[in-house]
């Protein structure tokens, strides 16, 4: 059986998840930003997977057209990613057992894979562009944790 590196919930949650500013009403939309700043540094915690995606969630929502579609590349990436998971009927938590990885079906395992790996461009590049939104508009350093 393949089995799916922890690698790749490092990869997937945690390089380049940072966050924007912005929005129809600015105020809300930084605030809300900078409510869930810390959500967006560092590593992320596989048990507040399910929070960290309400949170981008409400962010597209409330991001100005600038980093809109940044973000709705990130809600995307995630939603991706964790409906590979479901097919292969694994959770976020799942990543760090290695139990529920050894029984992955190799297709599933390589669907995950595909998935995590295509996310690094698309996260890199929508990350970079909503941290210096974030800066710029709503003075938010995404950089710092």
């Amino acid at each position: 059986m393949r089995r799916i590196g922890t690698w790749t919930a490092a990869a997937v949650l945690g390089a380049g998840l940072l966050a924007g500013c912005g929005g129809s009403d600015t105020e809300a939309y930084c605030s809300s930003l900078e409510d869930a700043q810390d959500s967006f540094s560092g590593d992320v915690d596989p048990a507040n997977f399910g929070d960290l995606t309400d949170q981008v969630e409400e962010i597209v929502d409330e991001a100005p057209d600038d980093v809109k579609g940044d973000w709705e590349k990130l809600q995307g990436a995630l939603d991706d990613f964790e409906s590979a998971l479901d097919d292969a009927g694994l959770s976020v938590d799942d990543l760090s057992d290695p139990e529920a990885l050894a029984d992955v079906d190799p297709e599933d395992a390589a669907k995950i894979q595909e998935v995590a790996n295509s996310m690094g461009t698309d996260f890199e590049d929508a990350s970079n562009n909503i941290e210096k939104h974030a800066k710029d508009e709503c003075d938010i350093d995404l950089g710092e944790s």
